[in-house]
């Protein structure tokens, strides 16, 4: 639209990105979104990767999800927490962050941290690309329902005062 905001349909929309070194972080990221969801309950917002081979943040039930491979873990790591917990309304954009700092995995939404855990260990990143509005790589589903209105991905972990001041430079464009 003319905001520059994309409507996903639940079904098939999505934006690939192919593999880039930008996207490759190992000892730091942060995925930051501006979103709102339409009521499906399994969106992703964002995945680099095949599902649940790198990294993701996504929406599952009931929970937003920021979820990271790390070397030497054998699976996934899982940080969550419930939309009704971090005040998450359909129909109502809400500024999404994934943030690790090498040592922290949080979540914050619309500039408040919602849920945090430690973490270490390098990022496993290799190569399918990453997608926006569905699984990652060359996986299809959890295809997203809505507006994404922005995705960053930064090869650092966001601090709480850059996660609020991004979240307070966007809040007035999307009436957050």
């Amino acid at each position: 639209d003319n905001k520059g905001v994309f409507d996903f349909n639940d079904t098939s929309s999505v934006s690939t990105i192919a593999n880039s070194t930008s996207l490759n972080p190992t000892s730091q990221l942060t995925i930051e979104s501006v979103v709102n969801f339409d009521g499906n309950t399994n969106d992703f917002i964002f995945e680099k990767g095949d599902v649940n081979t790198q990294y993701s943040l996504f929406s599952h039930n009931t929970d937003i999800v920021f979820r990271t491979y790390h070397d030497g873990d054998g699976t996934y790591n899982t940080l969550l927490e419930t939309k009704a917990n971090a005040h998450i309304t359909n129909g109502v954009y809400h500024h999404i962050v994934g943030s690790w700092d090498g040592s922290t995995k949080r979540i914050y939404v619309d500039g408040i941290l919602r849920a945090s855990a430690s973490k270490s260990g390098n990022l496993v990143t290799t190569s399918p690309g990453a997608a926006v509005g569905r699984f990652g790589g060359t996986t299809t589903g959890y295809y997203f329902g809505g507006q994404i209105a922005r995705i960053n991905v930064y090869n650092k972990g966001l601090s709480a005062a850059e996660v609020l001041q991004n979240f307070q430079a966007l809040r007035s464009r999307f009436g957050i």
